[in-house]
């Protein structure tokens, strides 16, 4: 039997086996071949990832008899063109996943910006310190995870991991440069940035209260 013209994936002494049992007849092959669930479940076997040894065992048919069928019906290239689809279609949910993702967090960054924007305007219409005091400190820290997150959803290859910290991102916002990693929030602002100034400054407050 002439393997050289089809895809496979034998070893030569499984070639070897195949040509003796077509030489000598093929014998035994009659009786599986009308045994259509007995073909579907070596077949079956073969597409769950069996050795033919194993398709040979559970499946109750002489390995020669399994080699001959795998060649014959050419599962191989079958199994190929199965998981070539399912690699196209996991191509396609990875990217749908990532436009998801994508969505959710900018939806979720907005939402932060609503919240952090108003709590800003009315702090610089009236000046009062009590507004910036009362900002949701953990809601903050989500805020720049969230930035964080997106950063490598859209450029994987532009963050940088550190020293054991996780992966690190540094952002210009508002006068200031703002540093976030996996447990830390760095804020350091220059002279025109008296918002985020108020914000780090509670930042080291309550970095202070848990020493």
């Amino acid at each position: 039997m002439d393997l050289t013209n089809i895809d496979n994936d034998f070893d030569e002494k499984e070639v070897e086996r195949i040509n003796t049992y077509v030489k000598h007849g093929c014998m035994g092959l009659e009786t599986i071949v009308k045994d259509e669930t007995k073909m579907a479940s070596l077949f079956s076997l073969y597409m769950a990832g069996k050795t033919y040894t194993e398709i040979a065992t559970i499946g109750g048919a002489k390995k020669n008899i399994v080699l001959y069928l795998s060649a014959k019906m050419r599962w191989y290239e079958k199994r190929m063109e199965y998981l070539s689809d399912i690699e196209k279609n996991m191509t396609k949910k990875m990217t749908e996943t990532r436009i998801e993702s994508m969505n959710f967090i900018t939806s979720l960054i907005g939402f932060h910006h609503k919240y952090y924007g108003d709590e800003i305007n009315k702090y610089m219409a009236t000046n009062d310190r009590t507004i910036i005091d009362g900002l949701d400190l953990k809601s903050l820290g989500q805020y720049f995870k969230s930035i964080e997150i997106l950063e490598k959803i859209m450029n994987p290859t532009n963050v940088r991991t550190g020293g054991g910290s996780g992966a690190t991102i540094n952002i210009n916002a508002a006068g200031a440069d703002i540093k976030t990693d996996k447990d830390t929030i760095e804020i350091t602002p220059s002279n025109t940035g008296n918002i985020l100034q108020a914000l780090a400054d509670m930042k080291k407050k309550a970095d202070k209260e848990k020493e």
